[in-house]
């Protein structure tokens, strides 16, 4: 479950709990030291929240986690309410020893310096990759970025698709948004560079709530008002319907319930099924974790594989 969360126009001057309040769109936009708390929608009560954030925090902001013990395996919690692979530096293995704490993920560099002769350059989602000195060594649809020296999706708009005309300056990525500002009124949130519907059920009007995929949907209030033959559960608290509520609704080679979805894992023991693929990343069972869950003289690369 890793994201960018945009919210362009920061208005200073009300103060609540210690939280800065800012309007972008959002229904309340609120940080708190220096950071946005989930989307910054508040709230009162669970009801009020739902999408991907849907526990109503003890600071009165809609977010994803307040603990480890709302996450996923081994995600952990971080201070603006989201779960993620790392908070810290600490949280992350070896091979990639660098936290992103904006989008939560470890990476392999955060510079040049810090990649090997054979790749390089450190490429804006912090993987060293071969320098390039045009587009010939890049994949189909990428481009050289002859000053940064790697190959991304963009450099300026121009090189950018109709469907995601704007280049982000920072990941070198075409996206439907930067900013609120950059959609319309019917789906005003920028959210990892999409524009969505809502990011809470106060966006979607008495009867409505926002379901994971940031769309205002009719609310449930028991399993009967579940008709879709994939959704047939409600989750009487949030009102959605959904794939599963725990992992009783799920079976077979998806096991486990995360986030309201049947998945192949979400803790180790989901895995036992599978001895070559002894441990849970994110919701799928892979080889390695670490060095340790390999054979002597082999290590765990960036792909979850044992290799010597």
């Amino acid at each position: 479950m890793h994201r960018l969360y945009s919210f362009l126009t920061i208005v200073a001057g009300l103060a609540l709990f210690g939280l800065a309040s800012t309007t972008s769109g959002c229904s309340c936009s609120g940080k708190a030291g220096g950071r946005l708390v989930g989307y910054g929608a508040q709230c009162d009560t669970v009801t009020d929240c739902g999408g991907e954030t849907p526990i109503c925090g003890d600071r009165g902001f809609c977010v994803e986690c307040q603990t480890e013990a709302d996450c996923n395996n081994q995600q952990v919690c971080s201070r603006d309410g989201f779960c993620g692979e790392c908070a810290t530096d600490e949280d992350c293995p070896t091979i990639e020893p660098f936290c992103d704490a904006e989008r939560r993920r470890c990476m392999e560099c955060q510079a040049d310096r810090d990649c090997g002769t054979a790749e390089p350059v450190c490429d804006p989602r912090g993987e060293c990759v071969p320098a390039c000195e045009g587009n010939a060594v890049c994949e189909t649809g990428d481009i050289c970025i002859l000053d940064q020296g790697f190959c991304a999706e963009c450099a300026r708009d121009p090189d950018c698709p109709a469907g995601r005309p704007l280049c982000d300056p920072d990941t070198f990525r075409c996206e439907e948004c930067l900013g609120n500002d950059d959609c319309a009124t019917a789906s005003p949130y920028c959210i990892n560079g999409r524009c969505e519907e809502c990011i809470q059920n106060l966006d979607c009007g008495a009867a409505g709530v926002c379901d994971a995929d940031l769309e205002c949907v009719t609310g449930c209030q028991t399993d009967a008002d579940c008709t879709d033959g994939g959704l047939p559960f409600c989750d009487t608290d949030r009102r959605i319907c959904a794939e599963c509520i725990t992992d009783l609704n799920c079976g077979g080679g998806d096991p486990a319930c995360v986030n309201f979805r049947c998945e192949e894992c979400a803790v180790d023991s989901h895995c036992d099924f599978d001895p070559a693929l002894p441990v849970c990343i994110g919701v799928q069972c892979e080889e390695c974790r670490t060095d340790s869950d390999c054979a002597t003289g082999q290590t765990c690369n960036n792909n979850n594989e044992c290799r010597g």
